[in-house]
């Protein structure tokens, strides 16, 4: 179990880092990032914004797939609701960290991530864990609307 467990963790870092890597020292990253800024200016410059959307949706499908793969190895079980404890937590990090951050938001899970299982562990109780950490969001909303690692636009 605790083999799987690390498999999962490095997998789940060389997944990590071959997105940031994709989008910070690629061409079509640089073209990912122009779509995001201004699809138009992108079509001024000869790059066509909808052939870069549709790469965008093709890789982003295969890392989602590759992150959903990675999650059965780790729990070992599959279920329709599985989603309901992961997409509230998953918003809370994407927050945390900055939005389009990827190191910022792999920090802000390694953030939530402790805090929650501090108190989960500590009260037995994942409601209260889960309370925290949307105490969080709100604290971050309120103090560093833009997260820990994200920019001031």
């Amino acid at each position: 179990m605790e083999k799987t467990r690390i498999l999962v963790a490095l997998l789940s870092l060389a997944v990590m880092a071959a997105a940031h890597m994709l989008l910070t020292r690629t061409r079509l990253g640089l073209y990912i990032r122009a779509v995001a800024q201004d699809s138009r200016a992108l079509a001024l410059v000869g790059v066509d914004p909808v052939k870069v959307k549709l790469w965008t949706t093709i890789i982003s499908t295969v890392f989602a797939t590759v992150a959903g793969v990675l999650y059965i190895i780790y729990t070992k079980s599959v279920t329709l609701d599985a989603e309901i404890d992961i997409a509230p937590l998953d918003f809370i990090v994407v927050v945390l960290g900055g939005l389009g951050n990827i190191i910022g938001t792999f920090l802000g899970g390694i953030i939530l991530g402790v805090i929650y299982q501090l108190i989960f562990s500590t009260t037995g109780q994942q409601a209260l864990a889960l309370a925290a950490a949307f105490i969080i969001l709100i604290v971050m909303l309120v103090v560093r609307p833009q997260g820990l690692f994200g920019e001031k636009t």
